[in-house]
């Protein structure tokens, strides 16, 4: 059984990461408005910006920011 299509999810993750694409984050949304954008706070955007249908469900989302150095949102 398919819990959830890959190609929705990435179209999902696209539209999330675009506009942060190439931009320094403290000048794009969410973070323009003063949030940190730490890696925790980058995973956190994302998982709270991914629809995901019943029956699968979200765990969390991991960001990593260099090698060894990584942030997760449960």
């Amino acid at each position: 059984d398919c819990v959830m299509d890959f190609h929705d999810l990435e179209r999902q993750l696209d539209a999330i990461l675009r506009p942060w694409n190439g931009r320094h984050l403290n000048e794009a949304e969410p973070f323009v408005s003063g949030i940190n954008p730490s890696a925790e706070r980058v995973a956190e955007v994302i998982a709270r910006g991914l629809v995901i249908a019943s029956p699968a469900k979200l765990l969390s989302v991991t960001v990593t920011e260099a090698a060894g150095c990584r942030a997760r949102y449960s």
